[in-house]
């Protein structure tokens, strides 16, 4: 009897540990994904995120670096930045059988706000033809309208693209760039205009340094020079429109002519030069020492004046009044100046072609 009530415990214990459940498992804690972050396409201002696709980008289990399923998306899409590179709040979301495994994940993505594009519902024009050796700056832009892609006018200004160039004679087309008031926010505008350029009309110095009673204007000695709209020395001959005629007397004027070498830059001119016997000569020599591009005033001047006698003469020089100041960039032999005597008696101004030298 006692070995049965044994036995039945035995049996009840095995029964009760073989039908016992088996203890739970635990839960599988969600992992946080590794990102390599989307770019977002650019945008013009003024447009939301949600304008901006998401390209690119992954998102990768941070211990077997396989990929996770979902998708970016920016966390406020309804944000409109401001312009430039920005950096938004983007977050990716695992779907399918990676939701339960995966977090979410928050994160800044980049994104190009571009300026707003506008479009040149008039082009500009040019004031004025401009002269050869004339930047194209001055033919002047006037009018012109643009517009924002909402068709609202655009306050802004017009310049040449390059406002430096130096057109041939004829006509040439040339870029014009709308500048907005507000160049942050708006893009910059281009359109073509029609410039032209006519041959140059030179500024003359001339005077009659020798004649003689009762011997034709061809054997009096003219000297001068001409320049063109740079105030560089161009060259070209004088010479009395009337050759063959004998002055009347002295200080009576006559025409004189000045031909271009280059006729067609440049057109001929005709002044009136007074022809006096006796008059005393005087003989000028000035050189100027700069660098390229550098107005004529910031460099070193030389100049010496002395009679037919060769004793110094008083006076100063001066540069021609359409003279802008600056040397050509590819550097001028010469410029155009006057250079005016203490002493009346040597007859006004004297024409004087500076020689330049470039340090």
């Amino acid at each position: 009897m006692k070995i049965s009530r044994i036995w039945t415990a035995f049996v009840l214990a095995f029964f009760a540990l073989g039908c016992a459940p088996a203890p739970a498992e635990e839960a599988a804690v969600p992992v946080r994904p590794a990102i390599e972050p989307p770019v977002g396409v650019s945008i013009i201002y003024g447009q939301s995120l949600t304008e901006s696709a998401l390209i690119g980008g992954m998102a990768m289990d941070p211990n077997t670096g396989e990929s996770v399923e979902g998708f970016f998306m920016w966390a406020n899409g309804d944000y409109v930045p401001g312009v430039g590179v920005q950096m938004c709040q983007c977050e990716f979301v695992p779907t399918g059988f990676d939701t339960e495994n995966y977090l979410s994940v928050s994160f800044r993505a980049e994104v190009e706000v571009r300026p707003i594009p506008l479009t040149v519902l008039e082009e500009p024009v040019c004031m004025r033809h401009i002269e050869y050796g004339e930047r194209v700056s001055r033919a002047f832009l006037s009018g012109g309208i643009c517009a924002d892609p909402s068709g609202n006018e655009v306050a802004g200004s017009w310049a040449f693209a390059d406002g430096n160039a130096e057109p041939a004679v004829g006509f040439m087309t040339a870029a014009a760039v709308f500048v907005p008031e507000d160049s942050f926010h708006y893009d910059e505008a281009k359109c073509a205009v029609e410039v032209e350029c006519v041959p140059c009309t030179p500024d003359v110095a001339v005077r009659c340094s020798a004649a003689w009673p009762g011997q034709p204007l061809s054997a009096c000695v003219l000297e001068g020079w001409a320049a063109g709209m740079d105030g560089c020395v161009i060259t070209g001959f004088f010479a009395f429109r009337d050759g063959g005629l004998v002055p009347e007397g002295d200080g009576t004027s006559y025409d004189v002519t000045f031909s271009p070498d280059d006729s067609v830059n440049y057109l001929p001119v005709t002044v009136k030069v007074p022809v006096s016997f006796g008059v005393r000569n005087i003989f000028v020599e000035a050189v100027l020492e700069t660098e390229y591009g550098r107005p004529a005033s910031e460099g070193i001047l030389t100049v010496r004046a002395v009679d037919e006698n060769g004793l110094p003469v008083d006076g100063k020089l001066k540069y021609d009044d359409r003279f802008s100041g600056v040397l050509a960039p590819d550097g001028q032999d010469s410029i155009g100046a006057l250079f005016i005597p203490s002493d009346p008696s040597f007859g006004g101004e004297i024409p004087v072609s500076v020689k330049v030298v470039y340090r």
